[in-house]
């Protein structure tokens, strides 16, 4: 991320601005989530929206639910396709 960074910062046209990098990773998890969730997925989202839907709240609600959020995206990555069009 640095060096795509520096890289676009040389480039006068872009302007850059992030606020905290942790957090855009934490935001783009999270729709991933929304995006490719499966039934499982949608009871974690429900939940999350009823405990405040802040990342506090998300990850209570994987407690709950009995689900590993960061399994879940491995298995995104790997190919998994929780719906066929």
């Amino acid at each position: 991320f640095k060096i795509i960074e520096k890289e676009l910062k040389r480039i006068p046209s872009i302007k850059l601005k992030f606020k905290n990098i942790n957090t855009l990773i934490k935001q783009a998890h999270l729709q991933t989530l929304i995006s490719l969730g499966d039934g499982q997925i949608s009871d974690l989202l429900i939940k999350y929206y009823e405990y405040g839907a802040n990342l506090g709240s998300l990850r209570r609600a994987e407690k709950e639910n009995d689900l590993s959020i960061d399994d879940y995206l491995i298995k995104v990555k790997l190919g998994y396709k929780p719906w066929i069009i």
